[in-house]
């Protein structure tokens, strides 16, 4: 895995790539890295409103692939449940509160996004997904990446926005 800085929505390769990203199921988009892919790109906004996610589904959207010399694919995985904190429970005196990311659906899309970019030859080139809005815990997601993507021979880039 390398860790690159910069704007993932212009990826630092000349092969085919899928950017994924972590989106909500209900239907807000509008933070995080989603206001660089509108920037670019209008369509994966476009398809994502045009019917909203269920937790564990993923959209792929092409891009570019009649504009760059190598195509680029969005992939909008709903792995986060609504916006905010998250969830709050309460159980005998004790509060819990689960952040809005759901490791389950998100190995879901994971996997979906690893069958694309293998059977496609797809180098996969993200944001640092899932632990910032989605509340997710890093360290846990970049085993994940590991598993999923890197063991599977799937070259990946992480990338961190530095303004």
């Amino acid at each position: 895995m390398n860790y690159r800085i910069g704007d993932v929505t212009y990826p630092q390769t000349k092969n085919p790539c899928i950017i994924p990203h972590i989106v909500n199921n209900v239907g807000l988009w509008g933070s995080g890295v989603v206001v660089a892919i509108s920037k670019r790109w209008k369509e994966p906004e476009k398809r994502y409103r045009e019917g909203r996610l269920k937790l564990g589904e993923t959209q792929f959207i092409g891009v570019e692939s009649d504009k760059a010399p190598y195509p680029i694919i969005i992939a909008n995985m709903c792995a986060q449940k609504g916006v905010g904190r998250g969830d709050s429970y309460k159980i005998g005196k004790m509060n819990y509160i689960q952040p809005p990311i759901r490791y389950d659906c998100l190995l879901e899309c994971m996997l979906k996004v690893g069958k694309a970019a293998w059977e496609n030859k797809l180098e996969i080139h993200a944001p640092k997904f899932g632990s910032d809005r989605a509340g997710g815990d890093w360290t846990k997601i970049e085993g994940m990446i590991k598993e999923i993507w890197e063991n599977n021979g799937i070259s990946v880039d992480i990338y961190e926005y530095e303004e």
